[in-house]
């Protein structure tokens, strides 16, 4: 038998490729987009394949639930820091995501959905929070890599 069965399992190593058919502005948004994200066009197209994938298969979260005390709590942390309430989430997404040298490394896309603000509003964010001392720039993002953020606990000396 030349062939070999379905049922048998794939060798290893075995990938399939898919083309996406867009016009050259949609190829353009992809790229730039994909450039902001720290990704290769191809990662960036890859990543949100997955995406649709597991949004699929995964059953859909209940949103957060934010107490009105956390809302005015939020609101006068954000006060005293001389931010907004939308930047301050941006620094606690960060601050979450902080190694154990204080440094975080993550594209403008997941800073955004972890934060839960636009993708185009994360560097004014960081800008906000690099003039107020919350964070500073350890390595500018390159090519296909993020940029390396130190992230100060609110308080700390900068």
């Amino acid at each position: 038998m030349t062939g070999g069965s379905l049922s048998t399992p794939e060798p290893a190593g075995i990938w399939f490729r898919f083309s996406v058919k867009c016009d050259r502005l949609t190829n353009a948004r992809i790229e730039k987009a994909a450039k902001a994200a720290g990704l290769s066009a191809t990662s960036f197209v890859q990543k949100h394949f997955e995406a649709i994938l597991t949004a699929q298969t995964a059953p859909a979260a209940p949103p957060p639930s934010t107490a009105p005390a956390d809302v005015t709590r939020d609101f006068d942390v954000a006060k005293s820091v001389g931010i907004t309430v939308t930047a301050l989430r941006l620094y606690r997404a960060m601050d979450c995501a902080k190694d154990g040298n204080g440094h975080v490394q993550m594209s403008v896309l997941g800073l955004a959905d972890a934060a839960g603000v636009a993708p185009a509003s994360v560097k004014t964010f960081q800008q906000k929070l690099m003039r107020r001392g919350l964070i500073r720039q350890v390595r500018p993002a390159s090519h296909r890599t993020p940029a390396i953020y130190h992230v100060f606990s609110i308080g700390d000396q900068s």
